[in-house]
């Protein structure tokens, strides 16, 4: 945690570089107007903070004085960088210099350590000179720096795997075999960053020199010249350059010669230019770090490939990219608006237009050649992920006994997208570890449902194993948190998919007891059909903001709850802000839920005819729907209802049943249950509930709902208890009538006291979790998992079986008989 004093000292230096950089170009530049050179401007000025807090790192380990002038800074700099490196470029008059020299004397005087200070700086956009969590800048490299705590955790990981798999042991600290095996390691960083894993690699190696008592000067410098450092962004490998310098001494710079490589690792080549520096870091200015110019040359091959690669998509992301510069294009959530407004932009702004067309065109190219390095063969299918495409390459880059040790999305091992690189590193017994952190503690500062891990593939023999529920960096430091998993039991739990189950040991005996007594959704119900039926996007010709002749409503994730088709209303939403994806809707009140006739009034309306051919195949009168978007940490994770066929958009996902009505309302309770929601966050492999999802999940077998049971002093089919319950949960909406009475329960009775309501939720949990084959005391433990949403007066009730138990007397009938479906 960094102290208020560094804290303030951060916030000062970022402050001051863009209100230069603001001033500088205030009057002569217009971002809008001319892009690169507003940002040429800006570059100059992080440049210039850049070297500053180098010189500061490096000026008592070099003898240097403390500098005041940025030319006098760049001079001592000359000692041990490259004349061409663009550090070194320079103002364009004299008043710049002034003002600089007041910047680096600022920087010089803190006491901001390097790599944080890059951090900061790497937070400016260069192109308009803002400053948030998400900078198109920022996030189209990657640029989210690991803390050192966790480096070096990741580092000592992949040391140690390293050695198992070349020595067949792990040897004591302090041993000179130890020592002698990891300086000798060629070892690479493929997206330095700030150099947090070199350092930490080149800080074990002074540690294993301490531990083993041998003198380290060899070994150190043999360790750091066989390192390998590559990255897009130039000022980040002087600073990695400057972390190194400070670990040898002062006479023995000029023998610190690691590999270091300025372009991008995913279009490594053998036919790589040598290109100009002056032409590669204009196109860095733009942002163009996917044009062939970044190409390098193709790597030795390596020992140990470490570090945190970018977590993006390849592609082009229009309102990202016209984040404070053109709002009219970037406020605008559908395509068909962005396109007419980036028509207009085309006449006013030629030369953002065109900056535009040059990343679209570099990402193109460089997405086709991807695509046709067979290095890429298994992660480039599909959308472009570029955590895949790295761990691909450093898996290619490795010796065979080579180890590589990755920070990724946990998506790498747990979806479908990415099947074919994590069950080819599954089947040849190269994936060692993995080990799934949550974000909640925001070891990056990015969303806290967020989940990454770290991977670690090497040779030989050996299930992988994995270590579930990590927050902070000391967990990997953990053993016993490492579970063995089988092939058995992970396509036992990801029957669709064989992707790897990341749970903690006393979840993994539950799932696995739940696995073996019931099936897959998918083996239970084959007729099930899925979908997602209108997309903003894709059919934006047909979708509009007004009501109008010949239009229906849309419906939206966030327009239905559990059991409920209309929780919140876009009424009294009003303005601009209406159609934002961060605006909230409107909680249907108390009232409007007691009319049967209440209809909750949408913001988007789409063409009947546009409606009607996309939802041909869907000709069932009610479904099944869900929210898409869902997180671990909600208070629940499946959010579903039933709902008529009426057009939804991409945040709702649906499912039918071809001419079997009855099971609308049995499914239902099942996805909305304690014990389901339970499972589906030990299995959702991120935060959409998508059908392959729900496929793979295991739901009570339809057996089981024929049972005859004593429920509430009553006997009848399980499906009837559950089926009567659920209709009383909806008789406040008349579109459902229609429904229960074709499964002959009639409607009326008024909508429940929100006190029954609670009673009749939690008796549907005893009955699901029953046909689970869990008893009230098990449900109790699951809910204890939902603490925002069942309080602790109702798990108590359910341990006592206050909410009913489940008898299996078929033979003994208790009270009056409900009806059998």
């Amino acid at each position: 945690m960094r102290g208020n004093s560094e804290l303030a000292a951060v916030l000062s230096a970022v402050g001051q570089v863009v209100d230069l950089a603001s001033r500088r170009t205030s009057g002569v530049f217009e971002p809008r107007e001319t892009p690169f050179e507003s940002a040429a401007l800006t570059f100059e000025v992080v440049a210039a903070a850049t070297a500053a807090g180098i010189h500061r790192q490096l000026r008592r380990h070099q003898g240097w004085p403390c500098r005041t002038s940025l030319s006098g800074i760049l001079r001592d700099l000359e000692d041990v960088f490259e004349p061409e490196d663009p550090l070194f470029v320079h103002p364009v008059n004299g008043e710049s210099v002034r003002e600089l020299d007041e910047l680096v004397g600022f920087v010089g005087a803190t006491n901001i350590p390097l790599m944080t200070l890059f951090e900061a700086l790497a937070a400016i956009d260069w192109r308009d000179k803002s400053l948030s969590q998400r900078e198109y800048g920022r996030r189209a490299s990657g640029a989210w720096f690991t803390p050192p705590a966790l480096a070096r955790q990741v580092v000592v990981r992949a040391a140690n795997q390293y050695l198992v798999s070349t020595l067949g042991v792990l040897p004591k600290e302090g041993d000179p075999t130890r020592l002698g095996e990891l300086s000798k390691a060629r070892v690479a960083d493929l997206s330095v960053g700030g150099g947090v894993f070199a350092s930490e690699w080149i800080a074990m190696i002074e540690r294993e020199v301490l531990y083993s008592g041998e003198r380290g000067g060899e070994h150190l410098l043999r360790a750091i010249n066989g390192l390998e450092l590559t990255d897009v962004n130039p000022l980040a490998l002087a600073v990695s350059r400057a972390m190194i310098l400070c670990r040898v001494p002062a006479h023995e710079a000029h023998l610190v010669s690691p590999v270091v490589r300025w372009g991008n690792s995913l279009l490594e080549r053998s036919d790589a230019l040598q290109e100009p520096r002056g032409r590669k870091l204009d196109l860095f200015i733009k942002g163009l770090v996917w044009d062939e110019a970044f190409s390098v040359p193709d790597g030795s091959p390596l020992d140990i490939v470490v570090g945190n690669p970018p977590w993006e998509r390849l592609r082009l992301e229009q309102r990202a990219f016209f984040a404070g510069l053109a709002p009219e294009i970037a406020g605008q959530q559908r395509a068909a608006q962005r396109a007419l407004a980036m028509d207009s932009l085309e006449a006013t702004h030629p030369s953002l237009m065109a900056l535009y067309e040059e990343h679209k065109k570099s990402i193109a190219v460089a997405s086709r050649l991807i695509r046709a390095d067979q290095r890429f063969a298994k992660s480039a299918t599909g959308e472009l992920y570029t955590h895949a495409l790295f761990t691909e390459l450093a898996e290619s880059r490795v010796l065979r006994l080579g180890t590589v040790a990755l920070l990724v999305k946990s998506s790498l091992v747990t979806t479908p997208g990415h099947s074919k690189l994590y069950q080819d590193m599954i089947a040849s017994r190269r994936l060692k570890q993995y080990w799934e952190f949550t974000n909640t503690r925001r070891i990056f500062p990015i969303d806290g449902r967020e989940r990454f891990g770290l991977l670690i593939t090497a040779a030989g023999a050996g299930l992988p194993r994995v270590a579930a529920d990590l927050t902070q960096a000391g967990d990997l430091a953990e053993d016993w948190r490492l579970l063995e998993v089988t092939d058995k039991v992970r396509m036992q739990l990801n029957p669709i998919t064989g992707a790897l189950p990341v749970l903690a040991a006393d979840d993994m005996a539950r799932v696995e007891f739940v696995s073996g007594r019931n099936p897959s959704f998918d083996d239970t119900y084959p007729e099930a059909r899925f979908g997602r039926l209108l997309h903003l996007t894709n059919h934006s010709e047909s979708i509009h903001r007004d009501e109008g002749v010949g239009r229906l409503g849309v419906w939206e994730g966030r327009m239905i709850e559990q059991y409920s088709a209309r929780f919140s209303t876009w009424s009294g939403v009003a303005g601009e802000t209406r159609w934002s994806a961060k605006t909230r809707a409107n909680l249907v009140s108390t009232t409007d839920e007691l009319s049967p006739d209440f209809e909750v009034e949408p913001r988007w309306w789409a063409d009947v005819s546009e409606w009607k051919r996309v939802s041909a195949s869907y000709s069932e009168p009610f479904s099944v729907a869900w929210r898409n978007a869902t997180s671990r940490s909600n208070r629940r994770t499946m959010l579903a209802t039933l709902l008529p066929t009426i057009p939804t958009i991409q945040s709702i996902q649906i499912v039918q049943f071809p001419d079997d009505l009855k099971l609308l309302p049995l499914v239902l309770a099942v996805f909305n249950s304690i014990t389901f929601d339970w499972l589906l966050r030990l299995k959702i492999p991120g935060i959409d509930v998508t059908p392959t999802v729900v496929k793979q999940m295991n739901v009570p077998d339809r057996d089981r709902w024929r049972v005859e049971v004593i429920f509430s002093g009553e006997l009848g089919s399980a499906a009837a208890h559950v089926t009567r319950r659920v209709q009383s949960l909806y008789r406040q909406d008349a579109r459902f009538d229609s429904l229960f009475s074709t499964l002959g329960f009639e409607s009326g009775g008024g909508v429940l006291p929100s006190v029954e309501r609670r009673r009749v939720l939690r008796e549907l949990d005893v009955l699901v979790a029953w046909a689970y084959g869990f008893r009230p005391e098990d449900l109790a433990g699951f809910a204890r998992s939902l603490p925002n949403d069942i309080p602790e007066e109702e798990i108590e009730t359910l341990i006592h079986g206050g909410f009913g138990r489940v008898e299996e007397l078929p033979s003994l009938a208790m009270g009056k008989s409900v009806a059998n479906i």
